[in-house]
């Protein structure tokens, strides 16, 4: 309920509903001094400023929608169903189209992964460069290793999660530059960068922040790249075939399996548990 200057109850509780007039004026401040001030019939104006007294931001007007405090304690049915998560499904494999085995290929970069030696195992030709702006040719699929360099001390993290991103970043630009690849697709191949399978966690935090980078790219530009997060496990290129053939912009590759993440409902924590946030 609101409190008046008087200090009773002045009605029913109310959410913040109508803005007017916002300015900001300042950032930066560590603490703020707040004042609420009546303004017309339903609004109040709001004036913020810091510890020292300058302006920070003003309202002119805020609007408040009354709300019951039975809708503020919602059923907890309807707040166990408004739970999602994102689990990792495999992806059925079988009648991969032949055609796969025709695509022209490519490597740019460093090939930490091993990408040139999978596919050259299966008889495929495989271009290589070490920038896209020097590939030759006008490849169907780009591949490009995104791992952090293994011998890099914990203290380098932050150094080497920065070199990785600006490298990938730099390369998502030439992609979507250059238009001999608008029909192509670039596929960025990290290892241990996403968990995606019960009791694992992510192993190349660094490639992480790649694969965040990458799926921003992938929402600008649909169907222009895909992300392929592998184990331990040799890629071979059975299995890089069928990651490029289903269809999916994100995969995951655990045991030989493919993987690709779907939302779901998220298990509902037992009752008077709350929701789990600290």
């Amino acid at each position: 309920a609101g409190v008046g200057p008087d200090g009773e109850e002045t009605g029913p509780a109310r959410l913040p509903f109508a803005w007017t007039g916002v300015s900001l004026y300042a950032t930066g401040a560590t603490a703020l001094r707040v004042r609420l001030s009546p303004s017309g019939s339903e609004g109040i104006s709001v004036l913020v400023a810091d510890a020292d007294g300058v302006p920070v931001a003003s309202v002119d007007s805020l609007v408040g929608r009354p709300v019951a405090a039975e809708q503020l304690t919602a059923s907890p049915q309807v707040t166990r169903d408004s739970l999602f998560t994102v689990e990792w499904d495999r992806v059925p494999t079988a009648d991969m189209p032949e055609a796969a085995s025709q695509a022209r290929r490519a490597i740019v970069g460093p090939d930490d992964l091993g990408l040139t030696a999978a596919l050259g195992a299966a008889g495929q030709d495989v271009l290589s460069s070490p920038e896209l702006a020097t590939l030759a040719g006008n490849p169907d699929v780009v591949l490009m290793a995104c791992v952090s360099d293994s011998g890099s001390g914990a203290e380098d993290l932050p150094t080497t999660t920065r070199h990785l991103a600006h490298r990938a970043l730099r390369v998502v630009q030439e992609w979507l530059a250059e238009e001999r690849f608008a029909g192509s697709r670039l596929v960025v191949v990290t290892r241990g960068a996403v968990a995606a399978v019960s009791g694992e966690g992510v192993l190349d935090v660094a490639a992480a922040a790649v694969w965040g980078l990458v799926r921003s790219a992938q929402a600008e530009h649909p169907d222009r790249f895909v992300l392929v997060d592998v184990d331990d496990t040799s890629v071979s290129a059975g299995v890089l075939r069928a990651v490029l053939e289903c269809g999916e912009p994100q995969v995951a590759v655990r045991s030989g399996n493919v993987l690709a993440p779907r939302l779901s409902r998220a298990v509902a924590p037992a009752e008077g548990a709350g929701l789990g946030f600290a």
